[in-house]
């Protein structure tokens, strides 16, 4: 393939999909370099960033050689980079915030009107909360790239950049919440927003904690967040997902506790206070919750039961508590005698799913089969298979495989969250006949839910079948009946009328091998596996 001329970006040649900096030596000759970017935005940045380089080789000032490695060693970007550049973004909206009486007292004292200012900010407010879950990018991407790509390679760093310019959508929101509670006169409301603002945010702590860190200081007055920071390195295995995890889980422990507190000075009862605190905490990720500060949902009262956080995630808390207190600041690093989490227990309960009835299953099967593509088929597969919801979305075509012994079709799960997991399921021949299959080789080759890109879309779009449907969420029994409540559902029905390690085998558990089970320890046929997945008729 030729080399095509990117004439609207000067010095750069494009091939196929990738750029190149060209441009004639003074020799006559070509300098040429891969920029290793298919992109003519990006390009244009570090374009930006080379131009006094590109310069200086034209004029005969500096060899070519020069400017190669500086193009081979452009800078990428790094954990630290991103915390240096939130801490720094998160200051200046914590800044503007602050100001925010001055000018709108500067606004009335120069007779302004404040109702249009009011009536953007709602607009912009709107805005920045519906980017969080549009398939669009954040709002300040383009602004987050110019400025990161002034300093550093952004290739590759596309899911980075993208955390970064969601996090400063964040800020900005906060901010544009800060003004129009103040405008409104909800001086409460502002000064939870200005708080949540301060730069505490855990993805900035290491920098936070590098400032604080004074030479000579004892190790017994270390605050919490110095103490933070300093975990935050000696736990650098953590993957990104975990790291953002536990960095949420401090930022309430920061606020329960006090950042400023001595680690010296935490005590049994403080740990037990945080933990009484979290139980009390809404689930985040839950409208009116996922719009609020932390601030605003720690002094929330009277949260529905269903709202609140789970037993598991407290009991995280506290494992991340101990993590901390005992392995780290007490046997790594000595700096504590003795953890304040010793003798901290909570007790951890299993959240118990009901199942469905056998008229809510027809009911459900019933409009299961009304949908199209990915909402048909997931839900109708989650019913007739009792596998993990996880494992279904996972799913490829080539994984839905013939067996010849018995004329029939099967699942292959490959991942699964256990080693039992790995297991044939037979299709049942309600599916079949329904053009399962049919769906399958439409996808020749590819995943079967590619649609679905992460797993609550198939959570709120179940949810919304169930209640349409006026099913209740809660059985008679209290216990709430979810998506998850599918495979809950056909592991009590096949339980009741087949070998229970066949059953076991089918939905990816521990084999038993207790009585007459014992001669079906062995990894059964798919000939066996049938009468556990005919069993099943819910049509």
């Amino acid at each position: 393939m030729g080399y095509i001329s990117a004439c609207s970006i000067p010095n750069t040649i494009r091939r196929g999909k990738n750029y190149y900096l060209h441009f004639r030596l003074p020799n006559n000759k070509f300098f040429r370099a891969s920029l290793g970017c298919d992109s003519a935005q990006k390009t244009k940045y570090i374009l930006s960033r080379l131009s006094l380089f590109i310069s200086l080789v034209k004029s005969d000032r500096i060899e070519p050689i020069h400017l190669l490695n500086i193009v081979k060693d452009m800078k990428k970007l790094e954990q630290k980079d991103i915390d240096d550049y939130l801490f720094h973004s998160q200051n200046l909206y914590y800044a503007a915030a602050k100001k925010i009486p001055t000018e709108i007292r500067k606004m009335l004292r120069e007779g302004m009107p404040i109702s249009p200012e009011k009536s953007n900010l709602k607009s912009l407010s709107r805005m920045l909360r519906g980017v969080y879950f549009s398939e669009g990018g954040p709002l300040l991407e383009d602004q987050v790239i110019e400025e990161l790509s002034a300093k550093f390679e952004l290739v590759g760093k596309e899911e980075e950049v993208d955390y970064i310019a969601s996090q400063c959508d964040i800020f900005f929101k906060q901010y544009c919440d800060a003004k129009l509670a103040f405008l409104e006169q909800s001086q409460g409301e502002y000064l939870q927003l200005l708080a949540s603002l301060e730069p505490r945010a855990i993805n900035v702590l290491t920098a936070i904690s590098s400032d604080h860190n004074k030479i000579g200081r004892e190790e017994s007055q270390m605050t919490l967040i110095e103490a933070w920071g300093e975990f935050i390195k000696f736990k650098s295995s953590w993957n990104d997902k975990i790291r953002q995890i536990n960095e949420k889980y401090f930022e309430v422990i920061a606020i329960v506790l006090g950042k400023d507190k001595p680690v010296a000075e935490v005590s049994v009862q403080d740990i037990k206070r945080l933990l009484a605190a979290v139980k009390k905490l809404p689930k985040q990720n839950k409208k009116p919750y996922n719009k609020m500060t932390v601030p605003e949902c720690l002094e929330l009262k009277n949260i529905p039961k269903d709202d609140l956080v789970s037993s598991k995630t407290a009991k995280d808390y506290l494992k991340l508590c101990q993590s901390f207190f005992s392995t780290f600041l007490t046997k790594e690093k000595n700096i504590l005698t003795s953890s304040p989490t010793k003798d901290v227990s909570l007790e951890y309960k299993s959240i118990s799913y009901g199942a469905y009835t056998d008229t809510e299953m027809k009911s459900l099967v019933g409009r299961f089969l009304s949908e199209e593509n990915w909402m048909k088929w997931i839900f109708l597969l989650l019913a007739y298979t009792g596998a993990r919801r996880g494992e279904i979305i996972k799913l490829t075509s080539k994984d839905v495989r013939f067996d010849a012994d018995t004329a029939r079709y099967y699942l292959m799960i490959k991942e699964s969250k256990t080693v039992a997991g790995t297991r044939q399921i037979p299709v049942h021949n309600f599916l079949i006949n329904n053009g399962f299959m049919d769906f399958v080789n439409s996808r020749d080759g590819l995943a079967l839910f590619a649609d679905v890109s992460y797993f609550n879309k198939a959570t709120k779009a179940f949810h919304r079948i169930r209640n349409e449907l006026g099913i209740p969420y809660r059985n008679d029994f209290d216990e709430p009946r979810v998506v998850h409540s599918l495979r809950h559902t056909f592991i009590t029905s096949v339980m009741t009328k087949v070998n229970t390690t066949l059953a076991q085998q089918v939905i990816g558990h521990e084999l038993s091998n207790i009585g007459e089970t014992k001669r079906y320890t062995h990894r059964a046929t798919l000939s066996e596996l049938l009468k556990v997945v005919d069993s099943i008729d819910w049509s």
